[in-house]
């Protein structure tokens, strides 16, 4: 089967640049926490006995899988890119919405933790908001990627012709 593609507009450019970057920093973060989770027992013991956090990890490198080929895609003008960028916005949403019960969890121990009213726990409860608003623009970004890629990949329909009216009518 023969596909068409259609040049590539310079936002799609745009967004296969992104991707790859996103790829790059999550892979280097990766690494990077793997690296400070190695070289601290205490952090490795707390870490590794929620099997959720091994799950979001596997999930997250699944993400970055996601991500290289829906760029690929993107920059060869795929209609996979579609499919691609929809599982990516469907995966970060699920990825989000299973780290707020954490994050819940551990503001309230931290919260128990910390003498009502302590700037300390104001800020870690903003922190906690400001990661989590970051995250929802990042999820909204996929949906629009996702949007974006079906706008420009899906074929082209012309409508049909107008019929002339018949003479005498």
């Amino acid at each position: 089967m023969n596909e068409s593609h259609p040049a590539r507009p310079p936002l799609a450019t745009i967004i296969c640049i992104y991707e790859a970057f996103i790829v790059v920093f999550g892979v280097v973060t990766q690494i990077l926490s793997r690296y400070h989770i190695s070289n601290n027992a205490n952090t490795a013991r707390h870490y590794h006995s929620y099997p959720v956090v091994t799950l979001q990890s596997a999930l997250g490198w699944l993400s970055y899988a996601l991500a290289i080929a829906a760029a690929v895609a993107l920059w060869q003008m795929r209609r996979s890119a579609f499919v691609l960028f929809l599982t990516r916005f469907a995966l970060g949403l699920v990825l989000s919405l299973s780290r707020l019960p954490r994050f819940m969890q551990l503001a309230a121990h931290d919260r128990a933790l910390r003498p009502p009213g302590s700037s300390a726990l104001a800020i870690l409860t903003l922190t906690f908001w400001i990661i989590y608003a970051i995250t929802a623009v990042f999820v909204a970004l996929n949906a629009f990627f996702a949007w974006y890629a079906y706008k420009i990949t899906s074929p082209k329909v012309s409508p049909p012709p107008l019929a002339e009216p018949a003479p005498g009518a």
